[in-house]
């Protein structure tokens, strides 16, 4: 910091107090260093080996993507009904009373249709698994 205030006593302004300007220089010193060590850590050699993926291994997030998108293609399929009461019951995690509610029906209506959805949902990610094409079974 000395030497900073040393390089740049030629620049001083007389208007402003010696200590304030001082201080000034002070902090600037203080924020540049904090600024170097910071990047210097990111850099180190064993950084890569320390940090830790909180998402997983990379394959473990592909499947994982493959797995939704396969389901919201299959859920994409079933009837409008099925769909919408799948999508309240599984995904939003409402009641049965609140399913019903919304959906303005009885509440064994809407078990049963729940029901079916999933019984229908599991049989078309079971043919994707498989690898059928089910590209024409449209339930609408």
């Amino acid at each position: 910091m000395f030497i900073q205030v040393m390089k740049s006593i030629a620049s001083f302004n007389r208007a402003f107090q010696l200590r304030t300007w001082i201080l000034s220089i002070a902090k600037h010193v203080a924020i540049d260093h904090y600024r170097r060590k910071k990047f210097y850590f990111l850099f180190k050699e064993n950084f890569l080996i320390h940090m830790v993926s909180k998402s997983g291994l990379p394959q473990e997030s592909l499947e994982n993507k493959e797995t939704r998108r396969m389901i919201q293609e299959s859920l994409a399929k079933l009837k409008t009904k099925y769909r919408l009461v799948f999508i309240l019951r599984a995904i939003n995690e409402l009641s049965i009373k609140e399913t019903a509610v919304i959906l303005n029906c009885s509440e064994s209506k809407v078990k049963v249709d729940y029901h079916r959805a999933l019984g229908m949902l599991q049989k078309k990610l079971a043919k994707r698994l498989k690898g059928e094409s089910d590209c024409y079974d449209t339930e609408k």
